[in-house]
């Protein structure tokens, strides 16, 4: 199989991030105003929980089989036979999932109030298991993926203006999300027809990928159970408006961190590689840009969301989600952490065959979060829920960062990022957008000009420090519009 250009990769999976940053900006403020708080805590609360039935049914082959698949794909016998044995498998933990599903919506009250729209948004379930997303990922068909991605997020936001129109149609609003981002798995089964019905001679294998898959699956529970757990819980033990507002929160640092996790997901397949092939020095080297640009991208944003949260809350939700700004503040940190750990767990523990070192990293995380949000959830709603997320992702930094510091050929991989410049940059774009806060004019033209104005100042600071990597991602952009490899 022909190796595709990284560069290329990277730049297709920085234009889907952007769509993906920009289509939730479209529909989120436009959905939030006719469903409020309560429409939205809903619809947040039945993805949180159908997360983990999801979670059930794939039962980590999205991470595994990327991982695998990228290994054997330069041959079309074993990459056939392995796409379908995975396939085999997910269909009948679907099916299982499903069944577990039903008896939870039947016999849990909070759930049967709201059974038709668990029906329809469960969907998901079927729809992802056919989508074989992973297999597209391991050959790193990275345009096909962005282009498809762009007409599915279309199609819904044309469905969102047309068919959510009151506070009532949170059902709809919940079949709609579901659409973005699973609509595209019916256009995967398709194109992978010739992939999964290609007639391969040999049997299929299928009991070979239960333990790997059982490991990831375990690392991914425990990831899922502190990622969801802060929503459940508020749903729990307050009450759907409270899940909007802290839902509101969360979907700016879901923005955020989807554009800066970009790189990792391009590189899993490439690093998995390198190290099946023992290439370790291309490996470190791919790590190390990989961690800076992780460093000059999140911390500014984390930094400026932080500052100017009141006006992104304001201009993503409307007043009334103007509680969600104290949650936000408090959670802009876990944008730079969890750019971090998620580099340190996809590019260098899984890639690495240490799944059992993700997994302990996130059962510390589950287990610190359970216990923050018991103590806090009671007196502090979102806030404390907020908290828990902050504390969870920091002991699953620290728990990632020991297994890696014990790795001969990872352990120098975080070493040399330029803290120094970055720091110096940033203060910079404070300086010189802070004071837009003062004007006395709209939420949105006071965002704009002081996120003109901070990255604006943030980038000529680089440029002008000499930061290397900046300057890569001009040249490789500029090429591209150029129409030059």
């Amino acid at each position: 199989m022909k190796t595709k250009s990284l560069k290329k990769n990277m730049f297709m999976s920085i234009i889907l991030s952007v769509t993906s940053v920009l289509f939730p900006l479209i529909t989120y403020p436009y959905a939030s105003r006719i469903l409020g708080p309560e429409g939205i805590g809903k619809v947040n609360f039945a993805t949180s929980i159908l997360n983990y039935f999801l979670g059930f049914s794939q039962l980590g082959i999205p991470i595994y089989g990327v991982r695998i698949c990228a290994q054997v794909r330069d041959d079309k016998n074993k990459i056939v036979k392995t796409v379908r044995e995975l396939l085999t498998i997910n269909l009948l933990l679907t099916v299982t999932s499903y069944l577990i599903l039903v008896i939870c919506v039947v016999s849990v009250p909070k759930m049967y109030n709201d059974r038709s729209l668990y029906w329809i948004m469960s969907s998901m379930l079927l729809l992802q298991s056919l989508g074989i997303e992973w297999y597209y990922k391991s050959i790193e068909e990275y345009s096909y993926i962005t282009v498809r991605s762009l007409i599915c997020k279309v199609i819904a936001l044309v469905a969102l203006f047309l068919f959510v129109r009151t506070s009532a149609d949170y059902h709809i609003y919940g079949l709609i999300s579901i659409l973005a981002s699973s609509l595209s798995c019916i256009f995967n089964f398709i194109h992978a027809r010739q992939v999964i019905f290609c007639d391969v001679s040999e049997k299929l294998e299928i009991k070979k990928h239960f333990k790997p898959i059982f490991v990831i699956y375990a690392m991914s529970l425990a990831s899922s159970i502190y990622s969801n757990l802060d929503s459940v819980m508020l749903g729990f033990m307050t009450n759907d408006a409270e899940v909007g507002v802290y839902a509101t929160s969360i979907k700016i640092k879901t923005i955020l961190i989807g554009v800066i996790t970009a790189g990792a997901a391009v590189l899993l397949p490439r690093v998995s590689y390198y190290l099946k092939n023992h290439l370790y020095i291309e490996y470190e080297k791919i790590c190390q840009k990989s961690f800076k640009f992780i460093l000059i991208v999140s911390l500014p944003i984390t930094i400026f969301f932080a500052i100017f949260s009141r006006e992104s809350i304001q201009i993503l939700a409307g007043e009334e989600f103007i509680n969600a700004v104290y949650p936000m503040i408090i959670l802009m940190p876990t944008v730079l952490i969890i750019g971090f750990t998620y580099n340190m767990g996809m590019e260098m523990l899984i890639s690495a065959g240490k799944e059992s070192a993700v997994f302990w990293a996130s059962c510390g995380g589950a287990i610190a979060d359970l216990i923050i949000n018991l103590c806090l959830i009671p007196c502090f709603g979102a806030t404390g829920a907020a908290i828990g997320t902050l504390i969870a992702e920091t002991v699953v930094f620290i728990v990632e960062y020991y297994f890696i510091k014990k790795i001969a050929y990872m352990k120098n991989t975080l070493k040399g990022l330029p803290w120094g410049r970055t720091l110096i940059a940033v203060a910079l774009g404070i300086v010189g957008s802070f004071w837009i806060k003062w004007l006395s004019i709209s939420n949105l033209l006071a965002f704009f000009i002081s996120a003109s104005l901070f990255f604006g100042i943030y980038l000529i600071a680089e440029i002008v420090m000499k930061e290397s990597l900046i300057r890569e991602i001009f040249f490789v952009v500029k090429n591209k519009f150029l129409g030059k490899e």
